[in-house]
Order: C-alpha cells, then structure tokens, then sequence
C-alpha cells in the first residue's frame, strides 16, 4: 500500500505551477506568512487513483496489480532520490536538497547560497536564496548574513520587477513607507515580472537522470513530475505583488493606486506562472481605472483559466502515460516530458503548456 499511501501525500501537497484557486490560495501578506497556502491536486490522477487518493476502500481495491506496482516504482523513485541528495556535492543537486528535503531554515539556507555561489548565473538559484532568507526563521539563517540578497537580485535583474517589490513590502516592514512607496513606484516601470519558479523542473530533472537507465526512465520520469508538483515554489511572484501592493495599498493614495495597477498589467501579461498571471488579472480588476481597462483584465483572466485548466489535463495524460506498461507510449511520453521541462525553463507555463498540448495530441493511442 506504500503506492498508495504516496498518491494520498501529494493529493495534500501544493501544484505550484497549477494551484487551484489562487484567491483561495495566495496568502494576505508575505509579511505575514512566508509561503503560499496549498490547494489539493492529485498527481496520478487516473479516476480510481483519485478516488483511492479520498480514501475510497472500494477504489483502493480496484487498483490493479500493474497500476499499485507503477505507483509503488515512482515511490522508490523518490525516496532513492532523497537517500542520494543528503550526500550531494554537485550544485544542481544541493539545490535540489534545499528545495525539496531540508526543514531547518538554517540547512536551507546554506544549500540555496552553496548553489548560487558555484551558479551564479542561474537566477532560481537566488530567488530561492531570496526566498529562504524572508522566512521568518528565528535565529536568523547564517548564509542570510552573507550579504543582502535581495538587493544584489535587483541589481542584477534590472528589468524584473519581482526582486523590487519584494525591496518595497521589507521597506515598509522597517517603517520606511516612503521609500517603500518610491520603490514600488520604480517597480511599476519595469517590463516584466518573474520569479523563475519554473526553471526549477529543469534542474530537478537534470539532477534524476543522471541516475536513470533506460529500464528507469519512466517512473524516474514520473517520480519527477511529482516532485514538480508537490513542491512549494522556490519565490513567488504572486506573493509579492500581493506583499508589496497589500501593504502599501493602505495608504490609499492614488500614486501607489495606480503603481499597483501598472504592476497587476505587468504581471498577468508577462508573468512566468499562470497561477501568477492569475493572481495579477484579478488584481488588475479591482484597481482598473476605467471600465476599457476592466473588460482588458477580466478576459485575460478569463484566457488563463482556459490554459490552466488545459494545461492540468496536459499533465494528467503526461502522467499516465510516463506509467504506461506499452513501450512506444512511455517512451514518447518521456520525450514530451523533457520537452516540457525545457520550454518551461527557457519561456514560461503559458508558452510551454500550449507547447505541450500539441505534443500531448500526438502522443501514441
């Protein structure tokens, strides 16, 4: 039952990429709570695997013997991945370890610096840093110490605006609220927002096949699918602009009024998650200016609740599919499954799922 008590774990974990309902979902402040709140995604999401993911006896039964023995492959897959992370040398993989293994702020902390000092071009690899360091851990990480994070990410990602909202929102928990305001304000004329959470699934997958053989290339495939998805987010930018603006916002004068309306547009155009983009359009609704401006932000939120709902059932089908006892399906499921994880990494959800989706149609029947 060991598979089945791993399809129950993630039905309780967090789908960074597809979270549920953001407004559900996204905390009030980033100065209060440092991570995002969960919603229930079942990753082998097969109908019985869901229903025995609620507990269902009759479904658990129902199982048969070849879908137990494939969850049970992506169990060990997991469990053998963490056995060799606590050892990891490679910065990819001490990365990994941070992310996915470590409970103590401090461990944490060492990992996501360790990582970035030997791949300091590799922007997750501070955002995690970033985001490790806002945690209010107590006492402080030492790698926190080093040096200011978060400012040396701003001024290295110059047209980001995730980094400068994040300067605003500390800004303002000091009790400098107006250089929280001129902050924000800066950060309302940059041209993009990202929080490169999905550059994440390409290092993790990077670091399991090191490991994986042919034989083990679907469930190692698998097992990566649902680390992805049970994962919370290395930085969010949705929690940001929700620290930033929230805090801010009570101030209720029109410049920043009207900063958080930039930022809303920025993000639900150009942001790298859908749930981000998401987030930003309901945003941008409620501080349109103008009723053109509105109907703009309530059909861009409408388009991303079509791509992320096709793009859960992208992932579904992947999923089964990386399990399949047919060869030539796996197969061409694990080469869609790398596929995905690139154009994730090198464009952002909403270009990498429609990507998928064409690849998923072409999948063998």
């Amino acid at each position: 039952m060991a598979g089945v008590r791993s399809v129950r774990r993630r039905a309780r974990s967090c789908n960074f990429l597809h979270a549920c309902s953001v407004e559900r979902c996204m905390i009030a402040s980033a100065l209060r709570q440092a991570r995002a709140l969960a919603c229930v995604v079942i990753v082998l999401a097969s109908p019985v695997a869901a229903r025995a993911a609620t507990g269902d006896a009759d479904a658990v039964e129902a199982l048969s013997a070849a879908q137990r023995a494939s969850a049970q492959r992506v169990a060990d897959w997991e469990a053998a991945l963490d056995a060799r992370l606590v050892g990891a040398s490679e910065p990819d993989a001490v990365w990994l370890r941070g992310w996915r293994t470590r409970t103590d702020p401090d461990a944490r902390a060492r990992d996501f610096a360790s990582a970035h000092r030997a791949q300091p071009r590799e922007p997750v690899m501070l955002a995690s840093l970033v985001g490790a360091c806002m945690e209010p851990a107590l006492p402080r990480p030492a790698a926190c110490d080093e040096s200011d994070w978060l400012a040396k990410w701003a001024s290295v990602d110059s047209e980001n605006a995730m980094p400068w909202m994040l300067l605003a929102a500390r800004a303002v928990r000091i009790g400098q609220v107006e250089r929280g305001v001129a902050t924000l304000e800066q950060a309302a004329g940059k041209t993009r927002i990202s929080d490169y959470a999905t550059r994440a699934p390409r290092i993790a997958w990077n670091v399991v096949k090191r490991s994986a053989d042919a034989r083990d290339a679907g469930p190692a495939s698998a097992a990566t699918l649902a680390m992805i998805h049970s994962a919370a987010p290395p930085s969010d930018a949705s929690l940001a602009l929700d620290a930033a603006c929230g805090e801010l916002g009570t101030l209720g004068t029109r410049d920043v009024r009207a900063a958080c309306a930039r930022l809303a547009d920025t993000a639900m155009r150009t942001s790298n998650t859908l749930a981000g983009r998401a987030f930003a359009a309901a945003m941008a609704v409620r501080l349109a200016a103008d009723a053109p401006a509105r109907t703009d932000a309530e059909a861009v939120r409408a388009q991303v609740a079509v791509q992320r709902t096709r793009c859960g059932q992208s992932s579904t089908t992947l999923e089964d599919a990386l399990q399949s006892e047919r060869p030539a399906l796996r197969s061409a499921a694990i080469g869609a499954f790398e596929q995905w994880v690139v154009d994730l990494a090198d464009s952002d959800e909403a270009t990498a799922c429609d990507r998928q989706a064409e690849r998923i149609a072409k999948l063998p029947r």
